[in-house]
């Protein structure tokens, strides 16, 4: 994968568009300051030779480091240090142009100052905003119009209503609640109707005072970007100083999270019930989790029947999409027809516990780590013996991570060899009844799928159907059953395309592991791709 760095004023990088557009989401990379709040640079936007719009760039969400010393718990932030390593390098800017540019028309980003720092441009997305008005939604509407300040005595105040929030960028100055059922807040699209979270990042009274919080039933947001001037994980790199999520709080039973973008939060979305109100039914539909310093969206304590379909989740440093079932169990959640990009670190899919979860057609892409994983590494209630956990429908192009070389030029934060799909029992609890089926993986930078266990737990009964690893790396095996592999289960059309002599690691004695083919079943290659709304 390439990108364009433009460093001479007049360098300009085009593309010609294949639909109408009027809106621009510019993934791009500046150099950071010494201070780590990041430099700026402005460019042109120009279509077919003329200037449509200028657009600001600013590194000051872009960069995280993290030590290179291999020690136990290694977090990122934004302050640069020579015994740390980069691993957050991009950001993405988004532009409302001020006018729609045609199919076939030649778009350019061009540099138009003397700076001596280059402008790096990873890609452009191009595409057409939705906007919506009150008359776009039913229902008693009421419409909000203050500058933000005001926005959550006026949500109380109209408890059970539709509150409509018009096209503006709207500064909030703490989080916002909503504490009512039947409360519905949206807006006029997610290119027009922007919530700034204000609150300082670098103040121990305001740190965390950032999104919106909900655990009562029967609520919605829909059609706006949440915003925040958060650019690290933790206040002073500590993990009990969370920086605040886009949305968190259990969302009650049968609420919607719909067409939200969430960019710049310790995570997009934590939903859990720890307030004592059980997530049931939670719809997530068409949502932007993007350049968010941990999880894009993780399922905890006690979720259940959460569908999470058709989002985007680009440039996060944790799990882009997780269940994680500690505290209350969770159960039943369901990923469908997402896509995942440029994860930096863990994973773009993880479960971890519970019971029945699924992902379906999900796409994965330049993860830089794992892929996908299955694993026992975090304490809660451990995966049930009832019911399965299915992966259908799955590709993962260009993840894993080797390892040699000094940390932070290999492997992963702690410089370990990383497969593209991991599924792992230890240290804390066994698996259970795990199903892969219609996998592609492409690329991968080590093991293609690893299996492994320790601590005297097992992988129990998983079934590995139509499985194709394509174009390894010289490193790993396609299918590796690690040393000291406890367990049982079996394969069916377990293929290796273009990756060298072998395509199977000894299969350990402890592992009862059975792998046949089927060619009649018919081998189903997904190359799924989320719809963005």
């Amino acid at each position: 994968m390439e990108c364009a760095e433009l460093g001479a004023r007049g360098s300009s990088v085009s593309w010609t568009l294949d639909k109408d557009a009027d809106a621009l989401t510019i993934r791009f990379s500046l150099p950071d300051s010494s201070d780590g709040k990041g430099t700026k640079q402005t460019v042109g936007i120009l279509s077919d030779g003329v200037k449509v719009a200028d657009v600001e760039l600013d590194s000051y969400w872009a960069w995280q480091y993290t030590v290179k010393a291999n020690v136990g718990e290694k977090y990122p932030d934004n302050t640069p240090a020579d015994n740390k390593f980069a691993r957050m390098r991009f950001d993405e800017a988004n532009l409302l142009l001020p006018k729609t540019l045609k199919a076939g028309s030649m778009l350019t980003i061009v540099k138009e100052n003397d700076a001596a720092d280059a402008v790096t441009i990873d890609f452009v997305e191009a595409e057409m905003a939705q906007h919506y008005t009150k008359t776009d939604y039913s229902g008693d509407v009421v419409v909000y119009e203050g500058d933000g300040s005001t926005l959550q005595n006026f949500v109380n105040q109209n408890a059970g209503k539709t509150i409509y929030i018009p096209a503006g960028t709207y500064t909030i100055p703490v989080w916002l609640e909503i504490r009512n059922e039947n409360t519905h807040i949206v807006g006029a699209g997610m290119w027009h109707t922007i919530l700034m979270f204000s609150a300082d990042p670098d103040n121990n009274r305001t740190y965390m005072r950032r999104g919106v919080r909900c655990s009562v039933n029967k609520v919605s947001i829909e059609n706006l970007t949440l915003n925040t001037l958060c650019n690290k994980r933790y206040f002073e790199n500590k993990s009990s100083q969370q920086m605040g999520k886009g949305l968190s709080g259990s969302w009650g039973t049968n609420s919607v999270i719909r067409n939200v973008r969430a960019d710049h939060f310790e995570c997009g979305a934590w939903i859990a019930d720890y307030d004592g109100n059980s997530t049931r039914g939670l719809l997530v539909e068409g949502c932007r989790f993007r350049n968010n310093y941990a999880d894009g969206i993780n399922l905890c304590s006690g979720t259940q029947s959460v569908t999470v379909r058709n989002c985007s989740f680009r440039n996060n440093g944790d799990d882009d999409m997780a269940s994680w079932s500690t505290g209350n169990e969770a159960r039943n959640n369901t990923f469908e027809n997402c896509t995942a990009e440029n994860n930096w670190r863990a994973s773009s899919l993880g479960i971890f516990g519970g019971r029945n979860h699924k992902a379906l057609n999900i796409a994965i892409y330049d993860g830089m780590e794992c892929g996908a994983r299955i694993t026992a590494d975090f304490d809660g209630t451990g995966f049930s013996t009832q019911d399965e956990i299915l992966f259908k429908g799955i590709t993962i192009r260009r993840c894993g991570a080797r390892s040699g070389g000094p940390c932070g030029t290999q492997g992963d934060f702690w410089g370990n060899a990383n497969p593209s799909l991991s599924i792992s029992a230890g240290y804390f609890y066994d698996l259970n009844n795990i199903r892969l089926e219609d996998i592609l993986i492409v690329e991968s930078r080590y093991d293609g799928v690893r299996l492994q266990s320790s601590s005297g737990k097992k992988i129990n009964n998983i079934t590995m159907r139509n499985i194709t690893v394509r174009d390894q790396h010289n490193d790993g095996w396609p299918f590796n059953f690690k040393q000291g592999l406890q367990g049982n289960g079996k394969g069916v059309n377990l293929r290796a395309e273009n990756c060298g002599e072998y395509e199977f690691s000894p299969i350990p004695s402890g592992f009862d592991f059975t792998i046949t083919d089927n060619d009649d079943s018919g081998i189903v290659l997904p190359d799924a791709v989320g719809q963005l709304t």
